[in-house]
């Protein structure tokens, strides 16, 4: 694959003298022809179940559009265009109420206007994760969290859910 075979395709047949319907158009996304852009999230990565978090993307070279894509997901990326800030080009993804299925590992990548099936390298996987799912574990000591170097310690953590 190149940049040259980026674009949006479609496809007919041919039988004897008639020619089909054109097809739907299919995008191809070609990525890695530019440097990645960076993504973070506000407030952080770690998301309390039913709560909310942005996913920003953001680049020191002025692009046409973000896209954000959640690895192994089947939804359609995430577009959006850029809102310019002193020396820096981002876009706000925001999430929620989040569930469990908002969780997994998220990259961000830029194409430009002129090109918009070009994409870039993506940026560092942000891996967002949703607690609040389950009861808190508890943690005790045996024989107890008071201990004498050289003794020995266990550990056991309990859960309602196996």
């Amino acid at each position: 694959m190149s940049s040259h075979s980026a674009g949006r395709y479609q496809c007919v047949y041919h039988s004897r003298n008639s020619w089909s319907q054109r097809s739907d158009f299919l995008p191809l996304v070609v990525t890695g022809v530019y440097g990645a852009p960076s993504l973070s999230a506000n407030p952080g990565p770690v998301v309390v179940l039913g709560g909310t978090v942005s996913l920003s993307c953001s680049s020191q070279v002025i692009w046409g559009s973000l896209h954000l894509l959640k690895e192994g997901g089947a939804d359609t990326p995430q577009h959006v265009e850029l809102t310019s800030h002193p020396e820096t080009y981002h876009a706000l993804f925001p999430v929620g109420p989040v569930n469990t299925s908002h969780a997994g590992t998220y990259r961000c990548y830029a194409s430009p206007q002129s090109y918009p099936y070009m994409w870039s390298q993506p940026s560092d996987p942000l891996h967002l994760q949703v607690t609040g799912v389950y009861r808190e574990p508890s943690l005790s000591a045996q024989p107890g969290s008071l201990v004498q170097s050289g003794d020995s310690l266990t550990l056991q953590c309990r859960s309602e859910t196996g």
